[in-house]
């Protein structure tokens, strides 16, 4: 049933998510670089500025558990016990809308929409997808249309379990723009309103809203999907807890820099020499100090001495407390430390490397069961529109990620034969890294074989006896006795 929403309710439809498009905002900004130790304004005891550097773990958790789901496309896959359950599905009908399916994700690219919406699943906390469709896509035969949107730029209103009821999507038109076949004369708000029936579209005019336009939609539910990575909207496994370890590792890394700096400076202690002697000029005005710089010598009177003053600095606990930070971001972002994966040139055995992925592999099936939901939520808006154009319906489906795990290469060459009894040969080629088309290499190896044993018994064939004596074809190839028998 279609809500009705009045303005202010649409306003405050978005207002009420204020607190979370800020905690967004700031998890962009530290995934970009902009990080809080910028901001930091203290001086060096010498009045310099000090070091800031930014070390962005941020960035590098959050693509490390996005790319380990994504490295492939998502495989779906039909669910041939399902198929055979269900009254009046086609096991070819399926085939055809998996088919279907892989054009559209081709048309939208779906792949690079899946990278960007774990990302700000991941990041921002949830990741927002739009369906339409578009009757003059695709040379007039229609065309449906899945685009990805910031979450920053929508507001939600839930049900008591959860569920999205009503999207409201806003951002702002600067004067100048071209939108609606006109160009703007001044700033406005423009709101997009999404519900189960229909798409307003509003414009701020002062403190109010115009509606532009209330177009329905067939799709029978809202055509808006929110991505997640944990069981809500409000959690992720990148924590405030972990964006304070990424302002200590900044933090120390920076002093330690500073560190450095101060102890290039080092101070030049002299006994027996008035510090006035050293600016003291020649006849031809040039200061004794600069005289000591350019011949490097230093004149002392007898009794005097010269040393530099050196500077201490506790390296060790430098150290120690990077090192000690380092350990608890992998461990809290869940991902392995690959300078401590000993062997990581391929001397490690599959089951170590394994052993130290786990706690990646465990956190990114986690994080895959909620974000599955959003691709389920995907293909049931493509069935609503499949549907009404009389398409077949992909109903029984799996959806799962090739995680990417490191394996030891020659460990696999040496021990897939021992699948030659269980599995065909492209079934074996899929489990070898660095075969891209199993089935293309497996049928290219059949046919060397076949080619190989053709040859092999044409030769059989050309030996066999004759009227019991045995004819080769040639019977002087080969033989180095040639000359002696003719």
């Amino acid at each position: 049933m279609p809500i009705t929403l009045t303005n202010e309710q649409i306003v405050s439809i978005w207002d009420n998510d204020a607190t979370r498009r800020d905690t967004q905002t700031a998890r962009r900004k530290y995934y970009d670089g902009t990080q809080a130790i910028l901001d930091e304004g203290a001086k060096r005891i010498d009045g310099s500025d000090r070091t800031r550097n930014v070390i962005n773990w941020v960035r590098y958790v959050v693509n490390s558990h996005v790319s380990f789901l994504t490295c492939e496309p998502f495989r779906y896959s039909l669910d041939a016990m399902a198929a055979e359950q269900a009254e009046g599905v086609s096991a070819d009908e399926q085939r055809k809308a998996l088919y279907n399916l892989s054009l559209i994700y081709d048309d939208n690219n779906l792949n690079a929409s899946d990278v960007e919406n774990m990302v700000n699943a991941v990041l921002c906390l949830n990741g927002v997808e739009v369906h339409s469709y578009d009757p003059e896509g695709n040379d007039g035969e229609g065309k449906i249309v899945i685009t990805s949107y910031d979450p920053e730029d929508w507001g939600f209103l839930r049900d008591a379990s959860g569920n999205v009821v009503v999207a409201v999507y806003k951002t702002t038109i600067p004067a100048g723009a071209y939108f609606d076949d006109a160009i703007v004369d001044e700033d406005f708000d423009l709101y997009a309103v999404y519900d189960d029936a229909s798409i307003r579209m509003l414009r701020s005019s002062g403190d109010d809203l115009i509606e532009d336009s209330n177009t329905p939609h067939q799709y029978g539910r809202i055509p808006v999907i929110d991505y997640y990575a944990g069981p809500n909207n409000d959690k992720s496994f990148i924590s405030d807890a972990f964006v304070g370890l990424q302002d200590s590792y900044n933090y120390v890394a920076s002093g330690n820099t500073d560190a450095l700096l101060y102890n290039l400076d080092s101070l030049l202690k002299m006994m027996g020499m008035e510090q006035g002697a050293l600016y003291e000029k020649d006849a031809e005005g040039k200061r004794a100090i600069d005289l000591v710089r350019e011949n490097r010598v230093l004149p002392l009177p007898e009794g005097g001495d010269a040393s530099f003053i050196e500077k201490s600095n506790n390296y060790d606990a430098y150290d120690f407390s990077l090192t000690t930070l380092r350990r608890a971001i992998h461990m809290m972002g869940a991902v392995p430390d690959k300078e401590e994966i000993a062997g990581a040139t391929g001397a490690t055995s599959g089951i170590a490397l394994k052993l130290k992925l786990q706690p990646q592999i465990e956190q990114g099936s986690n994080f895959f069961k909620y974000f599955v939901a959003g691709l389920r939520q995907r293909i049931d808006l493509i069935n609503a529109l499949w549907e009404i154009k009389s398409f077949p319906l992909l109903t029984n489906y799996n959806v799962k990620p090739d995680l990417n795990i490191p394996v030891n290469e020659t460990e696999i060459w040496t021990s897939i034969g021992a699948l030659d009894p269980y599995l065909p040969a492209a079934e074996m080629l899929r489990r070898i890294p660095g075969v891209e088309d199993p089935d293309a290499t497996a049928e290219a190896k059949k046919a060397e074989n076949e080619e190989n044993t053709s040859l092999e018994l044409e030769r059989i064939k050309a030996t066999q006896p004759v009227g019991g004596v045995a004819v080769d074809a040639d019977p002087n190839a080969g033989s180095d006795d040639a000359d002696f028998n003719e």
